[in-house]
């Protein structure tokens, strides 16, 4: 028994190290896109490859997990199946809910692992990431006003707008004759002049201001036909929170939610956070939305062992039963699963514990049903056909 559980948990890691390994490859350089703006605006030296490496590894770890120990079961099965192996294995005294034991071992030590990357590492990475972010687009920022902001010249690529001065002081501080508009149709449009502006704050504390001097703004609306004029004394942009979520857009990095917080800040926030208005409530389900999610989404492995043992035992003589295809039909409903549950959490249907737990819970329950077919059926039954026979019945 003890070589037998060796040997099936020999091959499941085996191949669950390939598994996670190509699909973090494959994660890896489809997901580069998301933040290639960030790449691209800072060059692609070692230290943002490897931040961004762990970004996104991080970001993704807990679902990487899972669905590499999903194909990591269809391999382990196909190759058991294509070798003959249970037979030798149920003559020799070994029953079906054996075959069980290695596989939920694995999966239960995964799980664990899973749902620690969820509760820590996943905050930690973007967390870790966020903060390249603010110290590359300080030095960046300092950088473009030293040596790239010119006077009587239009800088297109002032952020995310188009910068004119005809006059910039020696140490760069202060402007006359100032204008500034967007440099994007996404962008709604205007124009600000200003007699003069200068710069305050330091970018080191992240507070570098660009305060305007009797400014005023045009802004219009060509589908509204309106025009608006705003005139002010004194008015300011904060550059370095301007710069900071442009490359968080880009990025699509936001730091909102709980997505940045780990288990134990999200259960501060939660037991800290008021309910006092509508907007209030709101966002503390949303953050128990994510409390209840990082401990339980993970438990969704138990259900891929479940369906793996159903329809992963056939008959040597059965060429074919649809293992691949059921496997990614249960990766698609889980997937749909959490998505609905957070609509209806979002939409305050079900509450956010529910909304956390219930996906998980109803596959493995799912899931642990076909199980519970496998081992009263026949050996050689295709379990597919058992379900499908017995649901034309009733």
């Amino acid at each position: 028994m003890i070589i037998f559980f060796r040997y099936i948990l020999k091959n499941l890691i085996s191949n669950f190290i390939i598994c996670f390994l190509v699909i973090s490859f494959t994660l890896m350089v489809s997901q580069i896109v998301k933040i290639s703006g960030v790449i691209l605006e800072f060059g692609f030296d070692l230290k943002v490859f490897c931040f961004s490496f762990i970004f996104i590894l991080m970001t993704y770890i807990s679902k990487i997990i899972s669905i590499s120990f999903l194909f990591t079961l269809v391999m382990t099965m196909f190759k058991l199946n294509q070798d003959n192996e249970f037979l030798p294995l149920f003559s020799s005294g070994i029953g079906v809910k054996k075959i069980l034991q290695p596989i939920f071992f694995l999966g239960t030590l995964l799980c664990l692992i899973s749902t620690f990357s969820s509760c820590f590492l996943d905050s930690w990475g973007r967390n870790l990431f966020f903060d390249l972010v603010n110290e590359k687009a300080k030095t960046h920022l300092d950088s473009y006003i030293q040596n790239t902001l010119q006077e009587k010249t239009f800088n297109k690529d002032f952020i995310n707008y188009v910068f004119y001065t005809e006059h910039i002081s020696e140490n760069k501080k202060d402007f006359k004759n100032v204008t500034l508009t967007n440099n994007s149709s996404e962008q709604k449009n205007f124009f600000l002049t200003a007699s003069k502006a200068r710069l305050e704050g330091a970018i080191k504390k992240n507070n570098l201001r660009l305060v305007f001097f009797n400014a005023s703004i045009l802004s219009f609306d060509p589908d509204q036909d309106k025009v608006n004029l705003a005139k002010f004394e004194q008015m300011e942009i904060n550059l370095s929170r301007v710069f900071q979520d442009k490359l968080t857009a880009e990025g699509q990095i936001a730091k909102q939610g709980g997505k940045f917080k780990n288990i134990t800040e999200l259960r501060e926030d939660i037991q800290q956070a008021p309910e006092k208005t509508k907007r209030d409530i709101t966002e503390l389900n949303t953050l128990k939305y994510h409390f209840y999610t990082k401990i339980f989404d993970s438990c969704h492995i138990f259900s891929f062992c479940f369906i793996a043992f159903a329809i992963g035992i056939r008959s040597p003589r059965r060429k074919k039963n649809m293992s691949l295809e059921i496997c990614v039909v249960t990766l698609v409903v889980s997937h749909s699963l959490s998505g609905i549950a957070e609509w209806m959490c979002d939409k305050e249907i079900i509450s956010p514990f529910i909304a956390g737990i219930l996906p998980s819970f109803l596959l493995t329950g799912v899931s642990a049903t076909f199980a519970y077919l496998r081992v009263q059926a026949p050996l050689w039954d295709n379990i597919p056909e058992v379900i499908y026979k017995k649901l034309s019945r009733a």
